[in-house]
């Protein structure tokens, strides 16, 4: 083969890699489901959250229906059970034992990992 040919294979070979790496990632797959319900009796279906590990970390993210207008608390429980009008999810999650606080107020840095802050 020619140095020419070479040249052009090799370029058109970089080309190829190149344009296939910028191709759009497919839809990650979430690692944990968790189904919204009301606290109310009956119980309802408002929702699901997906919870995916991601580069950057931890992506959650909500997918509600039926929420009444207005901020909403979104926290993450010690249990999966809505019963007792709410009261058997007991405390929001938190492994570090960081005391209840306001996120506006006292930030992230300093909040439980349960507490996610407010949907509107």
């Amino acid at each position: 083969m020619t140095t020419i040919k070479i040249t052009a294979i090799t370029i058109f070979s970089s080309i190829l890699i190149l344009l296939s790496s910028c191709q759009p990632q497919t839809a990650q797959k979430a690692d944990a489901q968790a189904i919204i319900n009301t606290t109310s009796e009956p119980s309802t279906v408002m929702g699901k959250v997906s919870f995916s590990e991601t580069e950057e970390g931890l992506l959650i993210e909500a997918n509600l229906e039926q929420v009444p207008p207005g901020k909403h608390g979104f926290h993450i429980h010690e249990t999966g059970s809505c019963e007792d009008g709410g009261k058997a999810a007991g405390g929001h999650f938190n492994p570090d034992g960081v005391q209840h606080g306001l996120l506006i107020k006292d930030g992230f840095e300093n909040a439980h990992a349960g507490d996610l802050g407010n949907i509107t």
